[in-house]
C-alpha cells in the first residue's frame, strides 16, 4: 500500500487484471497510479489524506474488466 490520498472529484483509473476503479469524491485511495499522483494533485482531483481522518478502509468499486485488447 501507498500513501492515501482524498479523493475530491470522480475517477476511474486502471486497476490489477484490466479492471478499471471508480473512486467517488471523499473517498480514500491508496492505489492510484504513481505516474498520475502529480497531475491529479495538480488539478484538484486529490489531496494528501489527513492521517486523523482515515478510515480502516475504502473499499474501490470496480467498474468494468476488459479484454485485451482493452475493451470492455
Amino acid at each position: 500500500m501507498g500513501e492515501r490520498y482524498r479523493v475530491l472529484k470522480g475517477l476511474n483509473y486502471p486497476g490489477s487484471g484490466g479492471t478499471d476503479i471508480r473512486r467517488e469524491p471523499g473517498d480514500f485511495a491508496d492505489d492510484l497510479p504513481m505516474v498520475a499522483i502529480a497531475r491529479l494533485i495538480e488539478g484538484g482531483a486529490i489531496e494528501p489524506a489527513d492521517l486523523d481522518e482515515l478510515p480502516a478502509s475504502s473499499e474501490p468499486t470496480y467498474v468494468r474488466k476488459r479484454d485485451k485488447r482493452g475493451e470492455e
